[in-house]
Formats: structure tokens, C-alpha cells, sequence
């Protein structure tokens, strides 16, 4: 008669990381997106507080800054090297070809 407990069914190991260890994670990474937004909204404050010689030397035009300054802090900036988003049209139902009646 063969056993019916087959070691797979019967060995109880726990995962190999400890599950303390993702709530420490968690908060880990909540702590340092929290740092990353505070970061950008003194950047942004910053900017606004520059003028427009300042601008010029950075190589930022007037519109630039205003793009930087509505965008909102948790939203990343777009990265230089990202091609440009177009926007997308919506798509309209097909058109049915006229139908030749025959000769």
C-alpha cells in the first residue's frame, strides 16, 4: 500500500522572505516617493520665482515654465529622450464602399 502523504503535500515551509519585511518596504517606498513630490513642489517654486533673463540663461522659454509650473507635482516630468506623444483621434465607425450594381 502506498503512502498518501507525499512529502509536497505535507512540507509547510514559509516564503523565503519574512512578511514583516514588506510592510517595512512599503513604507520605505511610500517614504521616499513622499521626499521625491516635496522635492519637486520646492523646485517649482523655485522656477516661479525666476524671471525671464533667468529663463534665457537656462535655455527655458516663457512657455516652457508655464507647462513645468501647471504640470502637477506627482506627475513626472517628460524625459528628453521620450518620443512625443501625439494625441490619439478617435476612431469613426468604417464607411461602406458604394456597391456597383452590374452592367
Amino acid at each position: 500500500m502506498t503512502s498518501l502523504t507525499h512529502p509536497a503535500l505535507t512540507d509547510c515551509h514559509l516564503s523565503p522572505r519574512p512578511a514583516h519585511r514588506l510592510p517595512i518596504k512599503l513604507l520605505s517606498r511610500a517614504a521616499a516617493t513622499l521626499r521625491l513630490w516635496h522635492e519637486r513642489i520646492h523646485q517649482k517654486r523655485l522656477l516661479a520665482q525666476l524671471n525671464e533673463r533667468d529663463w534665457h540663461d537656462m535655455g527655458v522659454s516663457r512657455s516652457d515654465v508655464d507647462a513645468e509650473l501647471r504640470r502637477p507635482f506627482w506627475r513626472a516630468p517628460p524625459r528628453a529622450d521620450a518620443p512625443a506623444r501625439t494625441p490619439r483621434r478617435p476612431q469613426s465607425a468604417p464607411t461602406q464602399s458604394p456597391r456597383s450594381t452590374g452592367p
